[in-house]
């Protein structure tokens, strides 16, 4: 097989790559199943690949005269390359999400900053309503409880007249 190193980087660069390229543009809520499916099949085929250079590795180390060399299973390349991948797509969008997204300089919560699961778990009790009423008195007419949740304490209404957007704040 090609030097570990080497696929690890690749993946890793595949894992930045992908979020800068396809994963930082608009919701992909609804193609979580497609973009399931795609992962699912693209493991599958690491693994066929790997599989079929296992042999002409496993070749190369029982005829070399050093003994320490040792093969990686396909299975556990696989399963590496891809963990470089996973972590490395995570860890571009929790630095996208801390320092360059749009709204990073609305204030709230750390968690809620990084992923819509914080806003989830409160959602799932029944007083979410006093759980927000917190953060706007905590934070401010203006919060972050979301990666792309905004809290607003008062209601806005925005139009066009004439080319022109008018816009009245409401509190409440």
């Amino acid at each position: 097989m090609h030097s570990p190193i080497l696929l690890l980087g690749l993946a890793s660069l595949l894992g930045v790559s992908s979020h800068l390229c396809y994963f930082i543009h608009g919701e992909h809520h609804a193609a979580a199943p497609r973009i399931a499916q795609f992962y699912t099949i693209a493991f599958v085929g690491l693994y066929v690949i790997f599989r079929a250079l296992a042999p002409a590795a496993t070749n190369a180390a029982t005829s070399s005269t050093d003994s320490s060399k040792t093969t990686t299973t396909p299975l556990a390349a696989a399963v590496c390359v891809a963990g470089a991948y996973g972590v490395s797509l995570w860890a571009s969008m929790l630095v996208y999400r801390l320092f360059f997204h749009r709204v990073k300089g609305i204030p709230g919560p750390l968690l809620a900053r990084i992923t819509k699961l914080y806003h989830v778990y409160y959602a799932l009790d029944t007083k979410q309503y006093l759980w927000l009423d917190g953060l706007s008195r905590r934070y401010g007419d203006f919060v972050r409880t979301g990666e792309f949740l905004l809290l607003f304490s008062f209601l806005i209404l925005f139009w066009v007249v004439e080319d022109v957007c008018v816009c009245v704040c409401i509190d409440v």
